[in-house]
């Protein structure tokens, strides 16, 4: 994620037990998907419950997410291609 966002490549960040705060992707084509929960961000490595900052997002969203950002790069292509 991070190596992608280094390289301005378009990306979905899903966050759960981890603070999207502090370790978010710095890039304008990155976005993230996370479902707040009150655990949530514990940072553990494993879950001492039931992962439900994890089984709280839906694939619905995380598709909407990447085809929001697809549309946004293909739309910021057209631009810069345009004839003057």
């Amino acid at each position: 994620m991070h190596l992608a966002a280094a390289f301005n490549v378009p990306l979905v960040a899903v966050f759960g037990s981890t603070d999207n705060t502090t370790t978010y992707p710095l890039s304008d084509t990155a976005r993230v998907v996370r479902e707040p929960v009150d655990c949530a961000p514990c940072m553990k490595r494993e879950c001492p419950t039931d992962h439900i900052c994890m089984k709280a997002v839906k694939a619905e969203k995380v598709i909407a997410t990447a085809l929001d950002v697809q549309n946004t790069v293909t739309a910021e292509k057209s631009r810069s291609c345009s004839f003057r």
